[in-house]
C-alpha cells in the first residue's frame, strides 16, 4: 500500500525535528562566514571613467551620426585596452607584479546605454596595485588611441581618474551567509528524509493498518522513577498487613 504523507504529518516531520534544522542552518550559515574570512582572498576594485571624441569632418556642430559613429567606436577602445600589447607594456610598468593573463582577467570595460561614456573597471588583490594599474592603463589607452587615429581625435577626457576604495567588492558576507544558510537547510531537510524513511519503529495504530496487521495490545515503559516508587508503595502495604 502506498503511503501518503498529509499537511498535518508532515507538520508534526518538522516540528519533531525543529532543533536539527535549525542546528544545521545554523552550522550551515556559520562554517560559510569561517570559509570567507580564512579561504577567500578579497578583491579590490578601481573604476576610471572616459570618454573620447573622433575630430568631425566640417568645422560645425557634431551631428547625430557621428555620435553614434563614436558609441560604436567604444568597442575598438575596449579591445585595445584588454589588448595583449597594452596590458604587457602595464605589466612592465608596475614591475611584473601582475602578468598580462592576470590583468586581462582583472580588467573591464563597460558602457552606458547610448552614451560616449565608457568605465574601465580593474579588480585585484590590492587596492593601491588596483589603482596603479587602471592609471597606467588611462595613460598608455590615450597614447596608444592617438597613434592609431592620429589626428581624427579631438580630445581623450577623463571624467574619473583612477579611484582609491579601501573596501572589498568581493567576497560578500551577506551572499556567503545566504548560501551557508541554503546548504545547511538543504542538509537538514536530507537527514530528516533519511531519519524517517528508514525509521522502522512502529509510531500508532494507523501505522500497523496500512501494513495490515492487527494491534494485539500495548506495553507501556515504567520509567525508574515510577518503578522504585511501586516498589516503595508496596512495601508500605506489606508493613500494614503485619
Amino acid at each position: 500500500m502506498q503511503e501518503e504523507i498529509s499537511l498535518k504529518d508532515l507538520f508534526n516531520i518538522v516540528k519533531k525535528h525543529v532543533f536539527t534544522i535549525l542546528a544545521l542552518t545554523l552550522i550551515g550559515a556559520i562554517l560559510s562566514l569561517v570559509f570567507m574570512n580564512f579561504f577567500v582572498e578579497p578583491k579590490y576594485q578601481s573604476e576610471a571613467q572616459l570618454l573620447v571624441n573622433q575630430k568631425s569632418t566640417e568645422q560645425q556642430t557634431i551631428n547625430y551620426n557621428e555620435i553614434q559613429s563614436n558609441i560604436q567606436l567604444i568597442n575598438t577602445y575596449r579591445d585595445v585596452i584588454r589588448s595583449q600589447q597594452l596590458l604587457t607594456q602595464v605589466s612592465e610598468n608596475i614591475g611584473g607584479a601582475y602578468t598580462t593573463e592576470q590583468l586581462s582577467n582583472a580588467v573591464s570595460v563597460n558602457q552606458q546605454t547610448n552614451s560616449q561614456m565608457f568605465t574601465v573597471k580593474v579588480v585585484l588583490d590590492d587596492p593601491s596595485a588596483a589603482q596603479n594599474v587602471l592609471a597606467n592603463i588611462t595613460t598608455l589607452f590615450d597614447q596608444t588611441l592617438r597613434s592609431i587615429y592620429e589626428a581624427d581625435i579631438s580630445n581623450i577626457y577623463v571624467l574619473q581618474p583612477a579611484s582609491f576604495d579601501a573596501n572589498p567588492v568581493s567576497p560578500s558576507a551577506i551572499r556567503y551567509l545566504a548560501i551557508g544558510t541554503l546548504i545547511g537547510l538543504a542538509l537538514s531537510i536530507l537527514y530528516i528524509l533519511i531519519a524517517e524513511m528508514t525509521d522502522n519503529t512502529v509510531k500508532d495504530v494507523e501505522f500497523l493498518q496500512q501494513l495490515g496487521l492487527t494491534n494485539l495490545g500495548e506495553i507501556n515503559i515504567i520509567s525508574d522513577r515510577d518503578a522504585k516508587n511501586a516498589r516503595l508503595s508496596q512495601r508500605g502495604t506489606r508493613r500494614v498487613k503485619e
